[in-house]
């Protein structure tokens, strides 16, 4: 009698050991790890329903679509990573613009993801809904990894973690990760990407109490390529992976320091982060090409930021009217300060200005939430969340100049009922 082997099925798991949902949950890294990918941000395509696409160089950021949404680069789904949101308010390029591009995907812990606005600690840019992306503290072993491949394809990646404790006692754990990629991409016009990434925390603690100090580089600049005319390629002017300006593309950069700490005190739970982020991009694009016969249409869209905030929160978990109950409040706060601008260029050489803008824009907001585990298959989440906001914008046309605030509260309301075999 010929025996089968063992298979082992793992499902995506739902947070806090809730029963798994279409709308939340959690991907692990051994889920990560059997998905192949070509572009760092691909890592959120186990996300179940989530999909990544690219335009306009791998140094841009990547291009969102979920529940039938047309994401653009993160307008309507919040991102974080490592404690730090990626999502950039008054974005040159677009409100939301989410440049994941700097992730390292072989460092991937896991995503926590959030479908729809339902829950209070989502705000802003959540509409189709949040990830959250973790990276381990700690490897198995120290590896290098190069890749080399067609169309100008090459990657290095070196990475490593040590453990800085004696037996006795609990000092810690050191990793650190260097990766450094090149791409030409097969386009007639090379995209001559150049990508440079650094990487390193310092962890104490264990998975129940903790703290973590996060640093990280990241550089890229690339050539990029517009949308062609199709009547140019059916007339057979130009080919389809031809270019009509040999210059667009662009650089960007970040630099941050994440903190982030983790403990339990007598109610249950509770978190902290906190981070400092300096940003930039320089977009050059042109998409019309020759309305402009004297110099044609190309344009630079630049974003410089320093960004900073933090968040907190505290869980209390207790049993009341029947039902396993999770109160969470907590607040978050978030400071951008912003110089940004739209100018026309010929060859990215600046030869007019549109617009250029000093922004300061601030938030704060405060939350709670209740989960109630009624039975094995239904649950209730109900909350509701403030959000203050203040914008302060000094331009170069006076028009555009001034100062405003605004709030709003948010009231949330998600049942979810779970298929399960009761016994």
């Amino acid at each position: 009698m010929n025996e089968l082997p063992q298979v082992v099925i793992t499902g995506t798991s739902a947070p806090d050991e809730k029963p798994p949902s279409a709308t939340e949950g959690i991907v692990l890294r051994e889920q990560i790890e059997r998905r192949s990918w070509s572009r760092p941000a691909e890592v959120l395509e186990s996300v179940p329903g989530l999909v990544v696409t690219q335009h306009t160089g791998d140094g841009k950021a990547n291009q969102y679509f979920l529940r039938g949404f047309n994401l653009d680069h993160g307008t309507d789904v919040s991102i974080s990573a490592l404690g730090m949101p990626v999502n950039q308010r008054t974005h040159a390029h677009g409100q939301g613009y989410a440049d994941l591009n700097f992730l390292i995907p072989e460092l991937v812990d896991n995503l926590v993801y959030r479908k729809g606005p339902y829950l209070a600690r989502d705000g802003d840019f959540s509409t189709a809904g949040a990830v959250d992306i973790d990276y381990v503290n700690e490897l198995d072993h120290s590896f290098a990894t190069i890749g080399v491949g067609s169309k100008g394809y090459k990657r290095l990646l070196v990475a490593g973690s040590w453990g800085l404790k004696k037996p006795e006692d609990d000092s810690g754990h050191l990793l650190l990760a260097a990766e450094t990629a090149g791409y030409n991409g097969p386009w007639s016009v090379p995209e001559e990407l150049a990508k440079q990434n650094l990487f390193m925390r310092y962890s104490k603690g264990t998975a129940e109490q903790g703290w973590r100090l996060t640093g990280m580089l990241y550089r890229a600049s690339w050539t990029g390529t517009d949308q062609i005319p199709e009547r140019a390629v059916t007339q057979g002017l130009m080919g389809e992976f031809d270019s009509r300006d040999a210059t667009t593309g662009g650089k960007t950069n970040l630099s941050a320091l994440m903190w982030n700490a983790h403990g339990s005190n007598a109610w249950g739970p509770w978190q902290v982060n906190a981070y400092v982020a300096d940003y930039g991009l320089d977009l050059y694009s042109n998409f019309t090409y020759a309305t402009n016969a004297a110099q044609g249409d190309q344009f630079r869209q630049y974003d410089q930021r320093t960004k900073l905030g933090g968040d907190l929160s505290q869980t209390w978990r207790y049993q009341a009217l029947g039902a396993t109950q999770s109160t969470t409040t907590g607040l978050q706060v978030r400071q951008d300060r912003i110089d940004l601008g739209l100018q026309l260029t010929q060859d990215r050489q600046v030869y007019d200005s549109v617009r250029q803008d000093q922004v300061t824009e601030a938030s704060a907001a405060v939350f709670i939430d209740q989960a109630s585990q009624w039975t094995p298959w239904l649950r209730t989440r109900v909350g509701a969340r403030a959000d203050q906001f203040s914008f302060k914008v000094r331009s170069d046309l006076s028009a555009n100049s001034g100062s405003t605030s605004a709030q709003i509260v948010s009231p949330k309301v998600a049942l979810t009922l779970t298929p399960i075999k009761v016994m």
